[in-house]
């Protein structure tokens, strides 16, 4: 049998997916709700790395998402916690 088909029958991690959404949304919030932000950011960072973690364990799908959504949540959370300190603090 071909290697192709077990990994097709892998699933996917669903952290992954959910770092990708928190993390898509860390950035968009940075438009609309900056507070926001940064708490999507640092769940989907959190989420993120877990899915990362599982998928290596584990051998789920999904390291591309994990890694979007690592990253997406680094910019969401940094920036929206610059924006919100340079709002509220300064």
């Amino acid at each position: 049998m071909n290697d192709t088909h077990t990994e097709a029958r892998q699933p996917s991690s669903i952290k992954a997916i959910i770092s990708l959404v928190l993390g898509f949304d860390a950035f968009i919030f940075l438009v609309i709700l900056f507070p926001f932000s940064l708490i999507f950011g640092i769940i989907g960072l959190w989420t993120g790395l877990k899915a990362l973690k599982d998928i290596k364990n584990h051998h789920y799908r999904g390291r591309k998402a994990a890694w979007a959504g690592v990253i997406f949540s680094l910019i969401g959370m940094v920036t929206g916690a610059i924006i919100t300190l340079n709002v509220f603090v300064l």
